[in-house]
């Protein structure tokens, strides 16, 4: 089951909007067999270029379903994932997923 289905991109994206010139992310939830995203706010001392999830919201998500990925927006002109991305993905050991405002395409990482 593929993490970026049209709803969950569809969903990444408006929030990515929205949350502009900040970075969004959340967490991709799997819940009745159907994979949905749960928004967070990004409590990160920098927005701009960098993201972290409120441990709240990560509690809250982690009560609806299992957690399956997590995603992000890079809103300027960086493209590839830092080194603080990989970092969060490496020790989760589950999914990070990129959208880039700028290009509007998606990484999975």
């Amino acid at each position: 089951m593929s993490l970026l289905n049209k709803n969950t991109k569809l969903k990444i994206k408006k929030h990515a909007l929205r949350e502009l010139p900040n970075e969004c992310c959340g967490i991709i939830i799997k819940k009745n067999n159907e994979i949905d995203v749960a928004e967070c706010k990004n409590v990160a001392h920098n927005k701009k270029e960098l993201f972290e999830i409120s441990p709240k919201d990560y509690l809250k998500a982690s009560k609806t379903g299992s957690i399956e990925g997590y995603y992000h927006s890079h809103t300027e002109n960086n493209f590839d994932l830092s080194g603080a991305d990989k970092a969060v993905r490496i020790s989760h050991k589950i999914p990070l997923i990129m959208y880039s405002v700028v290009k509007d395409e998606f990484m999975e990482y």
